[in-house]
């Protein structure tokens, strides 16, 4: 590494996020997608003096949308970024003053909630991070306490389980803690040993991730998973004993196939099973409504193996749904990278023409495989 490549802006930021893997990256996508889109910052600012909310919140969303949605652990942030109306995670900010921003930058250090290092000679330009592990126990209460009434609660709901259940979580927090709490200074010197340490911990992030959601993986999809999926997903129905023909469905066999499909496509390597009791109760709703719309068993599962092998390959910009409400308006979400059934299932109604309207590699989107084409074809 050279001088000149350390005065660049990004050259720190976009070296780290050089080392990361395809899953830590969808997870950082994802996190920020949680924090400014599904009201958790609102959440972890209560209780926060020193700035209006609104302000506190715009402030955060800048920090959110420059690092995590960019896949970086910190990013270096003037104060004029803060200051001037742009738009962070879907959001327009309007413009702050100055002192507002500063007063705001101070009160939300001092709570814990971001961290800073590093600084320019005139003193305005740090590296900015989110404090992760003191965001995610503020806004523990609330979402392990979140009422699923509605189809926005439930994705938020799932969202948090999902998120905060992964071994990426603890990992990034201790990445950042490691710099923000040495309130590292920029010498040549201290940026080399800052970047030999940040790339072995980065390595030992991802490793950790794969290997634990790996390791998970077996655990749950052995035999025992097999066994499970292999049970049919109509059962009768003992509370009807004088019909029987009368069936029931059986959410954790779905759910199981569901995570055994998942795990057969070897695309989704940080996918952690799902199985609450949220996910139990949409998938029997899901199998009764499959079942009055004339599906079989079959079927059902044919349809479980479309739509996770397709959900990895939906382009990037096919990934913004807009979802009717019951009272007919549109929410606009994004599908993660990993095939979450509860999110599958809030949006089904839209996601399912997406996936099947998403090819496979070197099949038409029939499923029809494609002619290969001669080398010196056009």
């Amino acid at each position: 590494m050279t001088a000149a490549t350390l005065t660049e802006r990004y050259a720190i930021s976009d070296s780290l996020r050089d080392c990361l893997n395809p899953e830590v990256c969808a997870y950082m996508e994802d996190l920020d997608r949680f924090l400014t889109e599904k009201g958790a910052m609102a959440v972890a600012l209560e209780g926060i003096t020193g700035g209006s909310k609104g302000n506190l919140l715009s402030v955060l969303r800048v920090i959110s949308n420059a690092t995590l949605g960019w896949h970086k652990p910190f990013e270096r942030l003037c104060r004029y970024e803060f200051m001037q109306s742009r738009s962070a995670g879907g959001t327009l900010i309007a413009e702050m003053s100055e002192r507002t921003v500063v007063r705001c930058l101070n009160a939300l250090e001092k709570a814990g909630i971001i961290g800073r290092f590093g600084a320019a000679p005139n003193g305005t330009a740090v590296h900015y991070a989110l404090n992760l592990p003191v965001i995610f126990e503020r806004i523990r209460p609330f979402f392990e306490g979140l009422t699923t009434n509605n189809s926005k609660s439930a994705v938020a709901h799932g969202m948090w389980e999902r998120l905060s259940s992964s071994p990426i979580l603890p990992e990034l927090g201790r990445f950042i803690c490691h710099f923000f709490l040495e309130r590292a200074q920029y010498g040549l010197k201290k940026v080399r040993e800052l970047m030999d340490s940040a790339r072995e911990l980065m390595s030992g992030l991802c490793a950790t991730a794969v290997a634990f959601a790996q390791a998970k993986a077996l655990g749950d999809t052995g035999e025992k998973l097999q066994a499970k999926a292999d049970e049919p997903f109509f059962v009768p129905d003992k509370k009807n004993k004088d019909d029987a023909s009368a069936l029931k469905p059986n959410p954790e066999a779905a759910l199981a196939y569901w995570d055994k499909e998942v795990r057969d496509t070897e695309q989704y390597r940080s996918y952690l099973p799902n199985r609450t009791k949220n996910a139990r109760g949409k998938m029997a709703n899901w199998l009764e409504e499959c079942r009055k719309g004339g599906l079989t068993e079959e079927q059902i599962r044919e349809n479980i193996r479309e739509y996770v092998q397709r959900w990895y390959y939906v382009k990037s910009d096919n990934r913004t749904l807009y979802v009717p409400t019951k009272k007919g308006k549109l929410w606009e979400t994004r599908m993660g990278m990993n095939p979450d059934f509860e999110y599958f299932y809030s949006v089904r109604r839209v996601v399912v023409g997406v996936l099947m309207r998403t090819s496979l590699p070197g099949k038409s989107i029939s499923g029809v495989t494609l002619p290969k084409l001669p080398a010196n074809y056009m």
